[in-house]
């Protein structure tokens, strides 16, 4: 029988401690049902000024090991919490976890799978969870407020007499791909990420979807126009909702950004805004 040496046991020649080592890029895919995941995930613990090095291999346990049985897709916004707690068990001489896990999450809908990323960064020490943030993002569309206002001038120019049924209904405009991401701090992990779906939804639609039939079409076209937002709308209007709709204390930070492809420039439109929630529950909508 052959005696291993246990070299990350060993003092190191510079003793000082390591706030983060581990695993990145750990890839595994999950089945959900009728839905598919595939997740990436970076783990990381501490060690000690005293140790010359981490069991690596106890990181990828701890992964295969939470994945392996994981089932709930109404859950799945709680992976990076259950990882980090596996990891603390395995690492008896580290004091702290943390996690990143992005996840390209295919839900079965009818005849057809709407696409979601989500976004999960975790932080643990063996007392209390020091950060639990999710996210959500997706594709939707949008149309220019800017251009349907030049565009309504430009008719009614052309065409006096309908200058005052032209005020009354959407018109001629362009339009983007346009990709949304939601950020929670969720300590109490209490919010779901299907909630944040839920919320980017009521305000901008759901997914872009490559199966779409005349009337999905048409809906998808004629909500985006008489609903005309800039990227600056978007993320005001998904924060705002977001603080007013969510069980998240008022210390609780929400991060919202909007990147357009843009169809008539060669750039894309950004815009993004972070604020606590008791900052967004204090603004009065106009």
């Amino acid at each position: 029988m052959i005696d291993f040496l246990d070299v990350q046991k060993e003092l190191p020649s510079i003793g000082v401690r390591i706030n983060r080592v581990g695993v990145k890029k750990i890839n595994f895919p999950l089945k959900l049902g009728e839905d598919f995941a595939f997740l990436v995930i970076d783990l990381f613990v501490d060690i000690p000024e005293t140790r010359k090095g981490a069991d690596m291999s106890r990181a990828v346990e701890s992964i295969h090991k939470i994945l392996n049985s994981w089932s709930d897709s109404e859950r799945i916004g709680e992976i990076g919490i259950a990882i980090c707690d596996e990891a603390l068990s395995r690492f008896n001489y580290s004091e702290k976890s943390e996690s990143y896990i992005e996840i390209n999450y295919f839900k079965r809908e009818k005849d057809r799978y709407l696409e979601y990323k989500i976004y999960l960064h975790s932080i643990k020490n063996r007392l209390n969870t020091l950060k639990n943030e999710i996210g959500m993002s997706y594709v939707t569309m949008t149309a220019c407020p800017c251009a349907m206002e030049t565009t309504r001038a430009l008719i009614s120019k052309d065409n006096p007499e309908l200058s005052d049924y032209l005020i009354s209904i959407p018109t001629v405009t362009h339009n983007q791909r346009n990709i949304i991401k939601l950020f929670v701090e969720n300590k109490g992990n209490n919010i779901s990420v299907w909630q944040l779906a839920s919320i980017i939804e009521n305000v901008q639609g759901r997914p872009l979807d490559s199966l779409l039939k005349r009337i999905d079409e048409g809906n998808l076209v004629y909500r985006a126009h008489k609903n005309p937002r800039f990227v600056e709308d978007v993320v005001r209007e998904i924060a705002y909702v977001a603080a007013n709709s969510l069980a998240i204390p008022d210390e609780a930070k929400i991060r919202v950004s909007s990147e357009s492809d843009e169809s008539i420039h060669p750039h894309n439109a950004f815009a993004e805004l972070e604020l606590s929630a008791g900052e967004l529950r204090r603004i009065s909508r106009k």
